[in-house]
């Protein structure tokens, strides 16, 4: 395969959405297979491990643009056996069936709308999103993750509580805090590595860059800000900016290996559609991963009441079955800036 391709495939990986831009899958080229793998060494002790919902989501994310590049570029790529998720193993292969034509060349391919696709945490128009925006399967196979859409302001206010709620937990756990304080980004140097929270692109308010890291530097710090009611003022003012959604958009669908990369697959489809239309969107996990916490058993016993409490909630305004989850919530709007692009990983 020739090299600018094989730079393309490993740029549409690094150019999906992950945790905290944490890009916890690379890919490399063996014979006539291309195989996505975790990066487990550069990611030991990371909260979300190799088979984490938010790892998986983000396997979704890569799998739907390697389809979408190779069908842009008339190549046939075929997965080779199903996902694992054995530490130590080669965790998805695709086989190159062919190549693109000489008609198009690698160079043809940079301007592709997945390349475009963004994260937007600034401001955005409050009017709703036009068109339908329904995410398929992608693959002609019938799935069972869909897309909810929220456009009424009562629902969206809805959602924000939901959010608001969810955020609290957040901002009193221990665990969440320190690798949130351990992706961000402040300064050049920092930004320079290419993974990671870039502070800068988060739109703070003035004095919320001073505030950010005061209360990251360490879990002392935090503690001090949460007993004056901090973790309040921070939950409400994530909140704040999902009340002002032209329109929520909410990947639905059962949990699982299989589930969760489908969901990603539409999320992602879906996202990149969004941004090619012109719509600003923001990604809200704070709720799916207070819920994948409660399963796990890891959220702190002094917090279990209010997470129950918001797993009945979420349960009740999505209409969830009872295999059916959350996989993730998109702010979508019209912008009124344009953000400062995430840096990627070389």
């Amino acid at each position: 395969m020739q090299p600018d391709l094989v730079q393309l495939l490993q740029l549409a990986v690094r150019a999906a959405p992950s945790a905290d831009n944490s890009q916890p899958w690379s890919l490399r080229v063996d014979g006539e297979q291309i195989v996505i793998e975790y990066e487990a060494d550069r990611l030991r002790g990371a909260l979300f491990s190799r088979s984490h919902h938010a790892t998986l989501l983000a396997l979704g994310c890569v799998i739907e643009n390697l389809h979408q590049l190779a069908d842009a570029a008339g190549m046939t790529l075929l997965p080779c056996g199903a996902v694992s998720m054995e530490a130590g193993t080669d965790d998805l292969r695709y086989r190159i069936v062919s190549e693109p034509p000489e008609n198009c060349p690698p160079a043809t391919l940079k301007n592709l709308p997945l390349f475009q696709r963004h994260t937007n945490r600034l401001p955005f128009k409050t009017n709703r999103v036009a068109g339908s925006f329904q995410s398929d399967s992608g693959d002609g196979v019938e799935s069972k993750v869909g897309v909810q859409r929220i456009d009424s302001k009562a629902d969206i206010a809805q959602v924000a509580a939901l959010i608001e709620q969810a955020s609290q937990v957040r901002f009193q756990t221990r665990e969440i805090h320190e690798w949130f304080s351990h992706s961000l980004r402040f300064s050049a140097a920092e930004v320079a590595r290419g993974d990671g929270l870039d502070v800068d692109t988060l739109g703070l308010p003035p004095g919320g860059r001073t505030l950010l890291k005061t209360i990251t530097a360490s879990w002392r710090n935090m503690s001090i800000f949460n007993r004056l009611g901090g973790y309040r003022f921070l939950a409400k003012t994530e909140a704040a900016s999902m009340t002002k959604a032209g329109t929520i958009f909410g990947i639905v669908g059962p949990s699982g290996l299989s589930g969760d990369i489908d969901a990603g697959r539409h999320m992602q489809r879906l996202w990149v559609d969004l941004n090619a239309a012109g719509y600003a969107v923001q990604p809200y996990y704070v709720i799916t991963d207070q819920l994948q916490r409660l399963v796990e058993g890891s959220v702190p016993s002094s917090l279990l009441p209010a997470v129950h409490k918001l797993d009945a909630a979420v349960g009740k305004f999505f209409a969830l079955d009872p295999n059916q989850i959350v996989h993730m919530l998109l702010r979508v709007g019209e912008p009124k800036k344009t953000p400062k692009r995430a840096r990627r990983l070389s």
